[in-house]
């Protein structure tokens, strides 16, 4: 859901790389392995390319979330982030329950061992995120500074 997002090819990519360090003992048997991932696609937070959405866990919090989180949050409708507008798509081919699979998220990070407030605390920086996207700028006239042109967004 965090590193996963649809693009034209595939509705479920890894947007991020993988290196898997399998270990042997000198006798050949396996005794662990470990993943490390890097290279996170940061640029697809701010924009997508036509016909792709940005990574799955911001549609499963605004289609999952119950009206507490909700508004505790401030989230708005899907249509109303920009930062999941730039492609102009926001549904997956073959659809796809992306309430359930908010909820199928929040058990796996209950069963990973996050609290429900270490939960909360993640899906409040995903919904300021989505209102950061939301902010707007102006430039002030005579120099090359700026303001803030919604400052409602910006609280």
């Amino acid at each position: 859901a965090f590193g996963n997002a649809k693009t034209i090819a595939n509705n479920n990519s890894s947007r991020f790389g993988k290196f898997i360090l399998v270990k042997f003992k000198e006798n050949g048997a396996y005794f662990g392995a470990s993943i490390e991932k890097y290279l996170l696609e940061k640029s697809r937070i701010i924009s997508q390319a036509p016909g792709e959405r940005n990574y799955h866990v911001f549609y499963y919090l605004l289609s999952g979330a119950d009206t507490n989180l909700k508004t505790k949050l401030h989230l708005l409708s899907l249509d109303e982030y920009r930062y999941l507008q730039s492609s102009g798509t926001n549904e997956l081919e073959g659809g796809g329950d992306e309430a359930a699979e908010f909820h199928r998220l929040k058990e796996s990070l209950r069963m990973l061992k996050f609290t429900g407030e270490i939960q909360d605390s993640m899906f409040t920086v995903l919904s300021a995120i989505l209102h950061i996207g939301n902010i707007k700028f102006e430039k002030i006239s005579g120099g090359e500074k700026v303001q803030v042109s919604n400052l409602k967004t910006a609280q």
